[in-house]
């Protein structure tokens, strides 16, 4: 089970503690907290964050569909959709709907509300911020990229309802990921059986390539829209940890401070003592 004294990610996923990214937190949260800005560097590293991710992945969306996949070039990414539609099956069909559905908006959204009430009554806040900032990060950046690079769904029957967001990237492959993964390493960092750390490393896995397989099979992306969706989830999930490190930084910076404030009052005589 999960313990309270258990390090959280913030922490522990990671190579060290004086790692470049640490360092850099640490410099970055000193310096501004030093100034008397206490939220400019948190919310400068969130939209700096989600700015890097939203111009990559929109640059190589637009790269994928003008240059890519255009014309015969991108026959075979549609070939794959094609060959999907000819396995499919009942028994595949509910697995993948099951699939779909587990990755849909509400129920993603579910499981993070529960899993980081769960983390905050347990005293792991910051693992349940490196959760929820990664499922922010991944939402707001496949909006804005989807938006931009606006690609057309496959050709194929689809099994879903369409929705108005366009084929690039795979929001509900990069859900998964960033859901699921995010998960298996909070359950890493603070549980110690090996056991439950294995389950929760399978069950992240087979979840993501469920998800990812199972919108190729249901026509509703091409496989390298699920493809750019999980590496979606993997930066949100990196942007995450970073994001933490330095919010965790800057809480360090303002307690440090407030104890040196506390102890230099301390040492200047008062005014009003009376010498004995």
């Amino acid at each position: 089970m999960l313990s309270s004294a258990a390090p959280s990610p913030a922490v522990a996923i990671s190579v060290s503690e004086d790692g470049p990214a640490a360092r850099w937190a640490r410099r970055v949260a000193t310096d501004q907290v030093a100034k008397g800005h206490v939220a400019r560097p948190i919310i400068a590293t969130y939209v700096g964050l989600w700015a890097v991710l939203s111009i990559a992945f929109t640059a190589a969306g637009l790269f994928l569909t003008e240059v890519v996949v255009t014309g015969d070039r991108g026959r075979w990414d549609q070939s794959v959709n094609e060959w999907f539609v000819d396995q499919r099956t009942p028994w595949a069909d509910r697995l993948t709907g099951a699939a779909t559905f587990m990755a849909n908006t509400l129920p993603v959204v579910a499981i993070v509300a529960v899993c980081c009430l769960v983390l905050l009554l347990l005293r792991h806040w910051r693992a349940a911020l490196f959760l929820a900032s990664a499922l922010t990060f991944e939402v707001t950046v496949f909006l804005t990229a989807n938006t931009l690079a606006d690609r057309a769904r496959p050709d194929v029957p689809r099994m879903d309802s369409t929705p108005s967001t366009g084929s690039y990237p795979s929001g509900h492959a990069a859900a998964s990921l960033a859901l699921w993964v995010g998960l298996a390493l909070i359950v890493t960092v603070n549980v110690r059986n090996r056991l439950v750390r294995l389950v929760a490393w399978i069950v992240a896995i087979f979840m993501a390539v469920l998800v990812a397989v199972a919108r190729t099979y249901r026509g509703m992306h091409h496989v390298t829209d699920v493809a750019a969706g999980m590496l979606l989830g993997l930066a949100a999930l990196a942007a995450a940890l970073i994001a933490v490190r330095v919010v965790s930084a800057v809480i360090d910076a303002r307690r440090a401070r407030v104890r040196r404030d506390e102890a230099a009052s301390r040492s200047v005589p008062s005014d009003l003592e009376v010498p004995s």
